[in-house]
């Protein structure tokens, strides 16, 4: 989702009425600060697509929401969510001060309806016996490796495989990497089942420096 500029009589349904937080960026043409942190912006606006809009607002031309967030200077910074200010910076501040921020108010990345959880959420899942990883490869590259306890489910009797997993568990499916994943994961959300995503694939799994298994083992 990219930047987008805001005006004020846009205020009330793009933000206040946002399903998404709304990180807002006041800034001016004369602003030499406001101008740096733009690339900044725009990586969180492309990092957290889906999760997060970022907005600019652009002081001079919007005098109205300037005095309603009583800003005194810029770059002000403030974060919305359900329609309520969380947060405010004032000052040029780096992209891990602005991710510290607005992480604890995101909800989870999604894609068509499933969430995507990082390596390090997966692997608690897994080793609380809340979750089962489902490898959707093929059984030589299953084989090879795989995450601790992975189920496999290849593309033959992929269908028939899904409609007789338990429903007891999560699953989280995944490949080399994610693509191609969301697919099987929003069939099987579909089907009743708790279906999540691994980001990144196995080998997000792998360059987190956590366990892997070999060996069979079909559904």
């Amino acid at each position: 989702m990219p930047v987008t500029h805001l005006t004020e009589a846009q205020f009330e349904p793009a933000v206040l009425k946002s399903d998404l937080p709304v990180l807002l960026d006041f800034w001016a043409d004369w602003c030499g600060p406001c101008k740096a942190m733009e690339p900044m912006l725009d990586q969180l606006a492309a990092e957290f697509a889906g999760r997060l809009k970022v907005m600019k607002v652009n002081v001079d031309e919007n005098p109205r929401l300037a005095q309603a967030f009583r800003i005194q200077s810029i770059p002000f910074l403030a974060l919305v969510a359900g329609g309520q200010v969380v947060d405010a910076l004032t000052g040029a501040v780096d992209k891990k001060t602005l991710v510290a921020m607005v992480e604890p108010h995101l909800g989870a990345a999604q894609v068509g309806g499933v969430e995507i959880w990082d390596p390090k959420k997966v692997r608690a899942a897994i080793t609380a016996n809340q979750a089962i990883a489902v490898d959707l490869r093929e059984p030589v590259d299953y084989n090879r490796a795989h995450l601790p306890g992975a189920l496999n489910l290849p593309l033959e009797g992929r269908e028939a495989a899904l409609g007789g997993m338990g429903r007891s568990t999560a699953y989280v499916f995944y490949a080399r990497t994610a693509e191609g994943v969301d697919t099987v994961a929003k069939q099987a959300n579909e089907l009743g089942h708790a279906a999540i995503i691994l980001e990144g694939g196995l080998l997000n799994w792998e360059a987190s420096l956590f366990p892997i298994e070999r060996g069979a083992r079909k559904v």
